[in-house]
């Protein structure tokens, strides 16, 4: 209970933070990015033996580092199409690129509290 209580106050802080406007978080193309290469490299790294709390740990590292992917190769679209005339448009770019980090912190922890949910 106390985690669900937990969960529920993050996202009433993420709420207070961008004053209800949760759309500035909404970008499907990262969060598809970050959830197929996190998948991804843990099908790559499972192996038999696995236990379970291998398989939340090689989730959880592979979702923060498909993030960290995300936003190189999102950096590194925006900057190969630098316009210095449109820096409004290229900083929203960069916004959008950062949220592959966040999704994959976010896909990382959540997979983490499932995983502790049901084995309680």
């Amino acid at each position: 209970m106390k985690k669900i209580i937990g969960l529920v106050l993050f996202c009433s802080g993420i709420a207070a933070i961008t004053r209800l406007d949760v759309t500035i978080f909404a970008d499907f193309i990262s969060l598809i990015f970050v959830l197929l290469t996190g998948s991804s490299l843990t099908l790559i790294e499972y192996r038999k033996n696995f236990s379970r709390n291998d398989l939340i740990l090689s989730i959880r590292k592979n979702m923060i580092f498909a993030g960290w992917m995300g936003l190189l190769v999102g950096t590194i679209y925006i900057l190969s199409d630098f316009d210095q005339s449109h820096l409004d448009q290229e900083a929203a770019n960069f916004a959008v690129a950062l949220l592959s980090v966040f999704y994959g912190y976010i896909v990382a922890y959540l997979a983490v509290f499932f995983s502790q949910e049901s084995a309680e």
